[in-house]
């Protein structure tokens, strides 16, 4: 299901909030279940021992959906746990799109098949997989990737926009860059990130290590191959990994998005879950809560944050990457 992209005029909504100062939620991160099927090995939320809460019923899920729509937000990815554990989750969907705002809903893939009309209505869908083959059921779980693959046939056939989040660690490398064949093959592309953090230390690679992939990667999007991020983000992040130094990139995503958990709680991005003191979306209301978000964050090691970063401060660089991905995967943003 291919829709028209809408990426021009975000970008002129990025411009008048920056010349003007404003702040709108243009890309909001949306969990909506604690619950998960998979059992990652990696998972930081196993880490951090996080309390489990329930899902949000419809009524209220539905009205902080109606005020993101009335604070201008553009897109919003459904996130969990593994949102397609929720049985009402086309509904949701269809509120979001109800609403005039595009919908991407992140997964493994596993219940695709008994969840395909909600993917159906989605404006888009992030696959987790990692690698191929045994090295990415060995961090993911038993059939991991079976299941993706049957994902990935199902929504071809049912014609589903759809790209692949790749977690490249210690124990994956060879396959995880294996993965563009497979890109290339089914005409998808993967948006990889270099494990950084994780419940399982060995795992992460060395900054000697990371640095190799991510000059790997960099060579393989100079030959136009299916890696989503921009060379740029790559190479602020190659910067770290050689030198040691902080990427040099104040955080801004607070100012044009943010991340909410399943409880409420707002967040700048995933990765500060539960490790500051914020506001919550669900007492305080959204406007309320957005606009008392701040930001401490004083290191990323997300490219994909990165990317974002770049994207909302008009990096003509990003820019240019964006563009062209919008053009060859007709994206929705």
């Amino acid at each position: 299901m291919t829709r028209p992209s809408n990426l021009p005029q975000t970008i002129l909504k990025l411009a008048a909030d920056r010349l003007t100062g404003g702040r709108h939620p243009l890309f909001v991160c949306l969990s909506v279940t604690d619950r998960c099927n998979s059992n990652c090995s990696y998972c930081v939320y196993r880490k951090l021992g996080t309390e489990r809460h329930p899902d949000p019923q419809l009524e209220p899920l539905f009205d902080l959906i109606d005020q993101l729509a009335q604070c201008g937000a553009r897109r919003i990815n459904l996130f969990g746990g593994e949102p397609l554990l929720r049985e009402d989750l086309r509904e949701i969907i269809a509120h979001i799109r109800g609403r005039g705002i595009g919908v991407g809903v992140n997964t493994n893939g596993i219940l695709a098949p008994q969840r395909i009309e909600a993917l159906r209505a989605a404006d888009f869908v992030c696959l987790s997989l990692d690698a191929l083959g045994p090295a990415n059921d060995r961090a993911r779980g038993p059939r991991a990737f079976e299941h993706a693959l049957q994902a990935i046939g199902l929504m071809r056939s049912n014609g589903i926009f759809f790209y692949v989040n790749a977690l490249v660690t210690n124990e994956n490398i060879e396959q995880s860059l294996g993965l563009l064949e497979l890109a290339e093959e089914y005409d998808f592309y993967i948006q990889y990130s270099v494990l950084f953090e994780s419940a399982d230390q060995e795992l992460i690679p060395n900054p000697a290590v990371a640095a190799r992939i991510l000059r790997r990667l960099m060579a393989q999007k100079r030959k136009n191959r299916p890696v989503f991020f921009s060379i740029k983000a790559h190479r602020l992040m190659l910067r770290h990994y050689e030198q040691g130094v902080a990427v040099p990139l104040r955080c801004n995503i607070h100012s044009f998005g943010c991340t909410i958990d399943v409880n409420g709680d707002i967040y700048p991005c995933s990765f500060r879950i539960s490790r500051m003191k914020t506001s919550n979306v669900y007492q305080q209301g959204f406007r309320k809560a957005f606009d008392e978000l701040g930001n401490d964050c004083r290191f990323c090691g997300s490219v994909g944050f990165l990317e974002q970063n770049l994207i909302g401060r008009l990096d003509p660089a990003a820019l240019w990457n964006l563009w062209r991905f919008s053009k060859r995967y007709r994206i929705k943003l």
